[in-house]
């Protein structure tokens, strides 16, 4: 820890030199800025770099507004985070995704919905990393609405897949009431599999425990039993190959 912000403070100390040289900064300077503020959590520090950024005209690049909200939340102070995501009009799905994973990180669960339906009603499509980590924040607050909702906007997208997001669909769903773990997973990936994705398995975890499954070449597909079962490791869950 005392390294990284060794390293932080190292940031500014370089960003003085520059000024005291005549060299004026560029985008790439304030990111590299705007997260050394977060990392050291100095909100004085990032409220000058805040104004800087406004005084130079980026305040509102869309790459420096998704920094200044990161950098706001990672001082703890969402209100502000807000404050400048919504100060632009034009929002891209970085953009989103960044205050999106922020509420995600505090289990705001209701604000995190609103948030996916305003971007949805704002015409900004959602992707894969748009939904990483929230299915697995959902059932821990205790919003099986948030698990559902999701799911039916990465079915309704017909997102691609990828191992981690697969797995947080996956576990959501299997935690979606006391009844029904089993038979919401189950039910989740084989309508995955009739939507064209490759993850046909019936793979579910259940009150957080591994369950051993049958997985046949035939489903694999073309991915092979080798790349199956690195995947599977990664998602922690173990399977059995059938035949």
């Amino acid at each position: 820890m005392n390294s990284e912000l060794g390293s932080a403070w190292k940031v500014f100390e370089l960003f003085l030199k520059m000024c005291c040289i005549g060299i004026k900064a560029n985008v790439a300077t304030m990111l590299s800025l705007l997260c050394a503020a977060g990392d050291v959590g100095d909100f004085v520090l990032g409220k000058s770099l805040h104004g800087y950024c406004i005084k130079i005209g980026f305040g509102y690049n869309l790459n420096v507004v998704t920094a200044l909200v990161d950098m706001y939340a990672k001082m703890g102070n969402i209100y502000l985070a807000r404050e400048v995501f919504d100060s632009l009009v034009e929002k891209d799905v970085v953009l989103w995704n960044c205050l999106i994973r922020i509420h995600a990180r505090n289990c705001l669960v209701e604000e995190e919905v609103a948030l996916l339906q305003k971007m949805s009603y704002e015409g900004v499509r959602p992707n894969s990393s748009t939904f990483v980590g929230l299915l697995s924040v959902y059932p821990a607050s205790g919003s099986m609405h948030g698990v559902k909702y999701v799911a039916s906007l990465i079915e309704e997208e017909k997102l691609e897949l990828d191992v981690v997001l697969w797995s947080d669909v996956v576990r959501g769903r299997s935690q979606d009431g006391a009844g029904s773990r089993l038979k919401g997973a189950k039910v989740l990936v084989w309508r995955f599999f009739q939507f064209g994705y490759q993850f046909g398995w019936v793979l579910f975890a259940c009150y957080g425990e591994a369950k051993s499954v049958a997985v046949s070449e035939e489903q694999t597909g073309c991915l092979g039993s080798e790349k199956v079962a690195g995947l599977l490791c990664n998602a922690n869950l173990w399977f059995e190959l059938a035949g």
